[in-house]
């Protein structure tokens, strides 16, 4: 809009995609290879893919179960997504790589999805524009792929890598529509905000509408009334197509999972913004402050550089979008600040504008339109010196803990020897030099911490020694049954036993246990409550497991009677 004609892919956007499915498909190739040989962790990693193998087991797209009952908490796009990966690739059976490698294509899309939006700024065919578009749509892809926040959620079985890359799509189709009148991209908005509802509700139009509405509100002054009209047919469009995505399945798996009222207000995300305190994951209200310091360093370090040594005048193209990216992140960091319900990847949809504005100010910044002052540069040698310090102190401190290879020292530093350099680069004004080291020194810590520590943490948590336990004690002939608490929050354990379990009543549990002999799962809340005269303790595992989330035993029953399965 603006007066710019509806437009479809420019000058040279072409190139531009070739070079977006490049950084996709290194950015797939980070995600993925790290975990082709680890286990799933995490319970939300077994309820997604225990929920995708049961689908495929009976041949119910619809509603995805989980040991036998209807999961109703999530809409079905994440299972879906396994579940056609284990079709396609293996047979129908699921597997922890085809359990993770959906949301490593997500996650990759996504980069490359940046990689275009920003590089696209930079129409025209000449060197110049060339170079710049690589400094822009490279920055930014650099900037998402390798924050922490980012490639940890990008490398888990978790449906927020989905939900990230559907609001991007959608909020780029939005960008794509109000500042080039390309009609055809409102429908693409709607479908992208479809997809996000299918995959979890009504976050998505929790995350891009209100962004939206602000800049169609800030917009509307510039843009003439003919070109609504024009555009009111294709909203009305879009909107409708939205509809009938959403509520052809959603209908369904309302009717065919008997989900009621009570159910939607309950497990449709209702109880997470609750004030009297009983919310699941209750976090204070500056914990996605603390996530940012934590998580998103050694990148968010650069801003202040980023922000004042972009010197050149804005077109208002430039300056509309840029207020989008800020607003986009803005109000949702305010937005999720206030709800009481608070966890780490709940912040995955709102963070690549952070990368978009970190990508697009840093390329200004290369290109070298703008000196930087006296004391930008020496505020910027000082974050590169505390880097380099930390980076060499960082193996020492972590040596106690974690069986360093020499790998990992290498790796240690080179990032400390890339933050030295550019520590040395600012006290001589060269501020390219600078940026250019910062990526090498974090791209250094990064693959320090993936290939070393965090594959020793993944070794540790691992339920697969447990679940072969499991699996070695009870016979086949036998029944395996579980708790409630043990079936529902460590599912994890379940899909590695590959069967689905009887569930018992945790009350009643103990009288249970005295009446018969049986193999039994509990959780290690339960495992409290029962004396010790009613059961024989088979197998606890090691006692580092055992206590990590509070993982279940397996015990057995001491009596003669026969157990009531629920």
């Amino acid at each position: 809009m603006n007066g710019v004609a509806e437009a479809s892919i420019g000058p040279g956007s072409g190139r531009v995609a070739l070079e977006a499915l490049a950084a996709s498909g290194l950015a797939f190739l980070l995600f993925i290879l790290p975990v082709s040989g680890r286990p799933l962790t995490e319970p939300r990693e077994g309820r997604l893919a225990r929920g995708a193998q049961e689908m495929l087991d009976r041949g119910d797209w619809l509603v995805p179960y989980l040991n036998g009952a209807p999961r109703i908490e999530k809409p079905p796009l994440g299972y879906w997504a396994i579940a056609l990966c284990a079709e396609l690739f293996n047979g129908g059976h699921v597997t922890t790589f085809l359990a993770l490698l959906p949301t490593a294509g997500s996650s990759a899309l996504l980069v490359g999805l940046v990689f275009f939006w920003l590089a696209e700024a930079c129409p025209g065919d000449g060197e110049a524009q060339r170079r710049a578009r690589r400094y822009a749509g490279g920055f930014g892809a650099l900037f998402l792929a390798s924050l922490p926040v980012f490639w940890k959620e990008a490398r888990v079985c978790c449906l927020d890598a989905h939900l990230a890359l559907f609001c991007a799509l959608a909020a780029w189709s939005w960008l794509r529509w109000a500042e080039r009148g390309a009609r055809w991209a409102l429908p693409l908005f709607y479908a992208a905000l479809a997809l996000g509802v299918l995959t979890k509700a009504h976050v998505a139009p929790l995350v891009v509408l209100p962004p939206v509405l602000l800049d169609a509100v800030l917009r509307r002054r510039e843009a003439d009334r003919e070109a609504r009209r024009g555009a009111a047919l294709w909203h009305a469009a879009g909107a409708g197509a939205a509809l009938v995505l959403i509520l052809v399945p959603g209908l369904a798996f309302i009717q065919r999972s008997g989900m009621t009222w009570a159910d939607i207000m309950e497990e449709g995300g209702l109880d997470r913004i609750k004030l009297d305190g009983h919310v699941h994951h209750y976090g204070s209200v500056v914990f996605y402050l603390k996530l940012l310091g934590e998580k998103c360093v050694p990148w968010l370090l650069l801003a202040p550089a980023a922000f004042c040594a972009a010197g050149r005048p804005e077109a208002p193209l430039d300056r509309a979008r840029r207020r989008f990216w800020f607003a986009w992140f803005g109000i949702n960091f305010a937005v999720w600040s206030l709800i009481p319900a608070k966890q780490a990847h709940y912040a995955l949809p709102w963070i690549p504008p952070l990368a978009l504005i970190l990508g697009e100010s840093c390329a200004r910044v290369f290109a070298g339109e703008a000196p930087a002052p006296r004391w930008l540069r020496r505020y910027a040698a000082g974050i590169s010196g505390l880097a380099c310090l930390l980076a060499l102190i960082l193996p020492w401190a972590l040596r106690f803990k974690y069986e360093l290879s020499s790998a990992a020292w290498s790796l240690a530093g080179a990032a400390a020897a890339c933050f030295g350099l550019g520590a040395a680069a600012l006290l001589r004004a060269r501020i390219r030099t600078l940026l250019a080291a910062w990526c090498g020194g974090g791209a250094a810590l990064l693959f320090a911490v993936v290939f070393t520590i965090e594959a020793q943490e993944l070794l540790e948590d691992s339920p697969l020694p447990f679940a072969d336990e499991v699996q070695a004690a009870v016979p086949d002939s036998e029944t395996l049954y579980a708790c409630q608490a043990a079936g529902t929050l460590d599912p994890h354990v379940l899909f590695y036993l590959e069967e689905n379990v009887k569930t018992i009543d945790d009350e009643n549990l103990p009288e249970l246990l005295e009446e018969t002999q049986a193999y039994v799962l509990v959780h290690g809340r339960v495992l409290r409550k029962i004396p010790e005269a009613a059961y024989v303790k088979l197998l606890t595992s090691s006692p580092d497991y055992a206590d990590h989330r509070g993982l279940q035993y397996l015990i057995r029953g001491t009596g003669s009677g026969k157990i009531q399965a629920r």
